[in-house]
């Protein structure tokens, strides 16, 4: 009798693609308002980075997740829409041009926190693992090397069971 393993069912997270309007100015000003949603929310990010407020971050990251969604499908849209860029609005493309440059800023600031906190935690867990290591060694015959592994001293010792090995 063969087992077969059952996949888990996973809920679909995906929401269903939002069309943007026909008309190239509406289309436009529907993109600018997904960047503009995005950026807020890279905006609070980058706020609760920078005060290390892990509840605020993880609050935000199913938003996070929401508006990157909702952006990704808009670009692609616009993407596969370019040729008409060219009829639309030359003030709102410029205004299109100018927050996409300041969403780009804004963007790098916030992978520069997400990098920051990413070094802080990689100190924070190097800090509690040699203080492991240092009370491990306190503790014990045995001494451990910065990496964790047994010193060559340690490995070396012979252990006596107590019992003849001649007999």
């Amino acid at each position: 009798m063969t087992h077969t393993p059952q996949q888990p069912q996973q809920e679909s997270t995906a929401r269903p693609q939002k069309a943007l309007p026909r008309d190239t100015n509406a289309a436009i000003r529907d993109v600018m308002g997904t960047i503009e949603k995005l950026g807020r929310v890279y905006s609070e990010e980058i706020k609760a980075l920078s005060k290390s407020d892990s509840n605020a971050f993880f609050a935000l990251q199913d938003n996070k997740i929401s508006a990157a969604q909702e952006y990704e499908n808009a670009i692609t849209q616009m993407i596969a829409r370019k040729n008409e860029l060219t009829q639309a609005d030359p003030t709102l493309r410029k205004d299109l041009q100018d927050l996409y440059d300041d969403f780009n800023a804004l963007s790098e600031k916030n992978l520069e926190a997400l990098n920051r906190m990413h070094r802080c935690t990689e100190r924070l867990g190097n800090t509690i693992r040699n203080s492991v290591i240092k009370s491990a060694r306190a503790r014990s015959a045995y001494s451990y090397e910065e990496n964790g592994a047994l010193s060559n001293n340690a490995q070396r010792r012979v252990i006596s069971s107590g019992l003849s090995e001649t007999v």
